[in-house]
């Protein structure tokens, strides 16, 4: 294999910031700083696990900068001794 199969997909916002005690919380269903119903992050997460991928928050100042970052992978090369 050629190459890292990964693709990596930043997505960073300059809100209010998530203490680092809640970095693996805020992917709980149902959890929400906002009244909202705590099941975006949740699904993403779970959805992405279906098919290998992931996503996790890598870092978050406060008003500055809060990076998630998704992970997929970059497909498979089919066996070419498979029909």
């Amino acid at each position: 294999m050629k190459g890292d199969p990964r693709i990596f997909i930043e997505i960073i916002d300059n809100g209010g910031g998530i203490p680092q005690d809640k970095f693996q919380e805020i992917f709980e269903n149902g959890y929400s700083t906002n009244n909202s119903t705590g099941f975006g992050l949740y699904y993403s997460k779970e959805a992405l696990e279906k098919f290998g991928g992931r996503i996790f928050l890598k870092e978050s100042k406060a008003h500055l900068k809060t990076r998630f970052v998704i992970e997929l992978q970059n497909g498979c090369e089919k066996d070419s001794n498979q029909s």
